[in-house]
Formats: C-alpha cells, sequence, structure tokens
C-alpha cells in the first residue's frame, strides 16, 4: 500500500506540472484563462476578498508574479494527498483507496487546478482537511471546524460544496455526530454574507466533459466507471439513502452551476475507485481479459487528462496581448472578456466580467453603443464620458466575438485619424490613442 501511494502521488507531482511545462515549452509565459488575472491583480495590490487573496498575495511578496503558478499547483497537488488521507480516516478498503486515488491524479479536473489560479483548489483543500479533522479525537475537530469557515468564506458555491460533503460523510457514517452539526451549522451562518465576486461558465452539457471543451469537466471515462460504481454501491441504498439522495442533488446543481464540477469530482473518483477495484478483484476465466480492460480504461483516463492539459496550456492569453499594451498608463476600451488581462498590465479597464455582479448594466450599455455606433460625434461623446485614453481591438473582436465582419461600427470609426492614432499594429491585436 505504502509503495502505491508513493507512486501515486509521484503522478500526481507530474500531472500537476505538466500543464505548465506544455504552456511554457510553446512559448507563452502567460498566465492561463480569465479568472487568474483578477485574483493575481488583487494579490498585486494587497487587496483581500476571501481566504485565497491573501495566501496569493503573501506568497507574491516572497515569489513574486511565480506565486500565480506555485499556489494553485500546490493546492492542487495537496489536493491529492488530503483525498487519500480523507480515505484511510474514513475507514474506506484499501483497494478502493488505491483506485480512487488513481481515478482522482488522472482527471482532467487536476490539470485544471493546477493550471487556472483559482480559489477551487484551496477550497477543496479545506474541505477535505476540515473533514479528517472531524474524525478526530479530543479538540482537534475545533480545528476542522475552522477549515470549514475558511471555505465558508469563499463564496457561495463553496459553502454549498461544504454542506453537501458534511451531509454526504454525516449520512455516510453516521457517527461524530456533534462535530458534523457544529460545522454544518456555523458554515450555514456564512450564507448571510455578500459572496466574494466569482466568474461562472455558462451552463451547458458540453461544460461536463472535458473531451468537449469543458474547462472543468469530467472524462468520459470517468462518467462511464462512475455509473458502474454508482450502481454497484446501489446494493446498499437501503442503508446510504440519504447520502444517495444529497449526490443527486449536487449532480443536478453542476448543470446549473458549472463551477460546481469541481467538487463533484472527488465523488466521480470515488464511484471510479469502486467500479475500478472491483473489476480489479473479481475472478476471471481469463485474467488476460481483465488485465486488458484495466489497461483499456488506464489508458483512457491517461489520454483524457493529457489531451485536457495540451487543450489548457493553449489558452488565451498570449504574450501578443500584453506587448500591445506597452502604453503609458491609461484607460482602455476593449472587449470585457479581456479587462482583467488589462488591469494586470496596470491600466484600467472600461469593463470587465464581473459587470453583472456589480450591477454596471448603464456601463454595459455605454460599452455596446460605442462598439456598435458608427456616429463619430456620439461616440466621442461617450468616449470623454468614459475617459477613454486607448481603444485596443483584436482580430477575434471582428471574427464573432463583437463583430461579424471588420471595419463595422468602432472599427470603422478607428480609422479616423482626427480622433485617433494607431500606436500598436499587430497580428492579433491594434490598439490607437483617443486624441
Amino acid at each position: 500500500m505504502k509503495r502505491e501511494f508513493i507512486l501515486l502521488i509521484v503522478l500526481a507531482l507530474i500531472f500537476v506540472a505538466l500543464p505548465h511545462y506544455l504552456r511554457l515549452a510553446h512559448g507563452n509565459p502567460t498566465l492561463a484563462g480569465i479568472q487568474p488575472y483578477y485574483h493575481a491583480h488583487l494579490a498585486m495590490e494587497g487587496r483581500f476578498e476571501q481566504p485565497y487573496d491573501f495566501i496569493l498575495a503573501g506568497t507574491y511578496k516572497i515569489l513574486g508574479e511565480w506565486a500565480f503558478r506555485i499556489v494553485p499547483a500546490l493546492f492542487a497537488f495537496l489536493s491529492s494527498i488530503l483525498l487519500w488521507l480523507f480515505l484511510r480516516t474514513a475507514n474506506v478498503a484499501e483497494n478502493v483507496q488505491v483506485w480512487t486515488l488513481l481515478s482522482y491524479v488522472l482527471s482532467p479536473m487536476l490539470i485544471a487546478l493546477s493550471l487556472l489560479g483559482t480559489p477551487h483548489g484551496f477550497i477543496i483543500c479545506c474541505i477535505l482537511a476540515g473533514t479528517i479533522l472531524l474524525f478526530r479525537e479530543s479538540k482537534w475537530w475545533l480545528a476542522g471546524v475552522a477549515f470549514f469557515v475558511l471555505a465558508g468564506l469563499s463564496g457561495t458555491l463553496a459553502i454549498v460544496s461544504s454542506l453537501t460533503f458534511l451531509l454526504i460523510v454525516f449520512l455516510w457514517k453516521g457517527t461524530y455526530q456533534k462535530q458534523f452539526l457544529t460545522s454544518m451549522a456555523v458554515t450555514i451562518v456564512f450564507f448571510a454574507f455578500r459572496s466574494p465576486p466569482s466568474i461562472e461558465f455558462p451552463s451547458s452539457l458540453l461544460q461536463f466533459v472535458s473531451d468537449l471543451g469543458g474547462v472543468y469537466g469530467l472524462s468520459i471515462f470517468a462518467l462511464l466507471l462512475a455509473f458502474v460504481g454508482t450502481v454497484l454501491v446501489w446494493s446498499h441504498k437501503a442503508r446510504y439513502y440519504g447520502a444517495f439522495a444529497v449526490c443527486c442533488m449536487f449532480l443536478v446543481g453542476c448543470f446549473f452551476f458549472p463551477s460546481l464540477l469541481v467538487y463533484a469530482n472527488m465523488l466521480i473518483a470515488i464511484l471510479d475507485g469502486v467500479a475500478l477495484s472491483r473489476l480489479a478483484s473479481r475472478k476471471w476465466k481469463l485474467s488476460f481479459l481483465r488485465n486488458a480492460s484495466l489497461l483499456v480504461l488506464f489508458c483512457g483516463l491517461l489520454f483524457s487528462s493529457i489531451s485536457h492539459g495540451v487543450s489548457l496550456a493553449d489558452m488565451a492569453p498570449n504574450s501578443a496581448f500584453f506587448e500591445a499594451l506597452k502604453f503609458p498608463r491609461g484607460i482602455v476600451l476593449t472587449h470585457e472578456s479581456y479587462g482583467f488581462w488589462v488591469e494586470y498590465a496596470g491600466h484600467k479597464a472600461i469593463i470587465d466580467p464581473l459587470w453583472r455582479e456589480r450591477g454596471e448594466d448603464d456601463l454595459f450599455w455605454d460599452v455596446s453603443a460605442m462598439f456598435s455606433s458608427t456616429n463619430l460625434d456620439d461616440t466621442r461623446q461617450l468616449l470623454d464620458k468614459h475617459r477613454v485614453t486607448h481603444v485596443l481591438l483584436s482580430k477575434e473582436m471582428s471574427q464573432g466575438l463583437v463583430w461579424e465582419k471588420e471595419e463595422q461600427g468602432l472599427a470603422f470609426l478607428v480609422t479616423n485619424v482626427e480622433t485617433f492614432k494607431k500606436i500598436h499594429d499587430g497580428n492579433e491585436f491594434k490598439v490607437w490613442v483617443v486624441k
């Protein structure tokens, strides 16, 4: 058991480092995604909206911008160790522990947690560490409650995930009632507070599967194994009926809030472990068929994870975007999805992906009017209203993100040399100064 655990931890370390290596090997030293830049910008300014930001800011003071790579990778790696410790603490069968940890290590989710600097990895570690401590004797369970407090300070989805995990374990084990009920009560209290802003992915079935483009999606092989694991565990439904019901409700919630899949991945990994352990322990008339089946499943999980790592390593932005932003500090008008990147580069963005959270509907309509209008006087009035100093347009914006073709709306107006002066003319990004 010890040898298998060491091998799996080494494998986890490799998969945690893999997407970072691929991105750097492709000559792209930037962070991947959108939300990581929001938290990185907060850390650079020393502002905290949740515990993860506090840790990121402290690490940034020591390691500089490397903190934005190391911290999420560290929490992703730590989550695999904590999952194994949780399985041991919960007295799960050793063969199920090994296969569960293998499924979790090979999940596309682990790669996403490592590369994308979001609070999800930190929250998972808090949930697992808190649950482990709740099983301890003496006063250690109070420290477990403290971890759920940290999770509760990380937003509504973190609270829902914490409560779900607590409830499932409580209904499953049926012990340590005081510890679990106290943790649930404390976690519920945080519903009264305003949650930190977050960026949610569009609700889509495609987000469920990493092979179909879901950033926090699950492997097709993992989903199939989870179905088999559910069938195997279903024979104990009378004993675990409550836990089954909570799991089902949580998975239904994932359809509406795809970010919950990050936490559902732990449940999926456990069901995968049940299925794989049963397959490995069953007696076959032809043993080589069993070995071949396990090999096929292993390769399916492996290749799905590697494929997801390659896909995430190619995520925007790239160095060309930040090259275009090398001009004196200004107020930049560009598409909302570029907002955090602009702010990370030291400028102010007119709009960013959190405009809905902030209730900035009027600002959104002003930006939409500036992009769509072909009347220079009206556009100039809005530019002056928001004190815009620079306009950044991309090839992507002219290919469906904003306009259907080139030289529509603002993309046409910027050709007016009396109002705009082009200062950067790249293949992907162009920048104008507003005179």
